[in-house]
């Protein structure tokens, strides 16, 4: 359902749609400003509560995967620059992509994994350097991977494929 779908069947509580003007067109200007206020809303990047929430898993992964071979198959140390890069990653994600698992990897990238109950998943992969790379089995089998760089917040290639595959849908 889209935003301007779900706003025509919310029910406003007396008077917060009203505004000195009570023409049609009045309240029609004031349900244009109150959708375009979602629509800001949902393209802000995720919640501080949610941020926070993947932040602290964060900091137990990085004490988790401190020392070499710490997956006990020669994993090597994931340095601190790959947390920092993280980080960054975590408060750019738009509110509306639901909310990723966090995936040590052995070559010392983080892995933030999204799956379905349809079967897709994708995984950005995020490393010290200012390049991310993504790999995900889609709709009807495609499969996409690729490499960006990560320097003014998520490629647009990447939130593509989060919008159309793993946002969360409005009520």
């Amino acid at each position: 359902m889209s935003p301007v779908a779900a706003i025509t069947q919310i029910q406003f509580p007396p008077g917060i749609c009203e505004s000195s003007d009570h023409s049609v067109g009045g309240f029609s200007s004031e349900l244009k400003r109150l959708v375009r206020n979602i629509e800001n809303h949902l393209s802000l990047p995720v919640s501080r509560g949610r941020a926070n929430r993947l932040v602290e898993r964060l900091v137990e992964i990085r004490i988790g995967t401190a020392t070499e071979n710490w997956d006990g198959y020669n994993a090597i140390p994931i340095p601190d620059g790959v947390f920092l890069n993280s980080e960054l990653f975590i408060r750019a994600l738009p509110s509306p992509i639901r909310t990723p698992d966090l995936v040590p990897e052995a070559s010392g990238d983080l892995g933030f994994e999204w799956r379905d109950s349809r079967g897709y998943v994708f995984v950005v992969s995020v490393s010290s350097s200012d390049v991310i790379t993504y790999a995900g089995v889609l709709s009807g089998g495609r499969k996409v991977h690729g490499e960006e760089r990560f320097v003014e917040g998520i490629p647009e290639s990447v939130l593509q494929i989060l919008f159309a595959h793993f946002s969360q849908k409005i009520p």
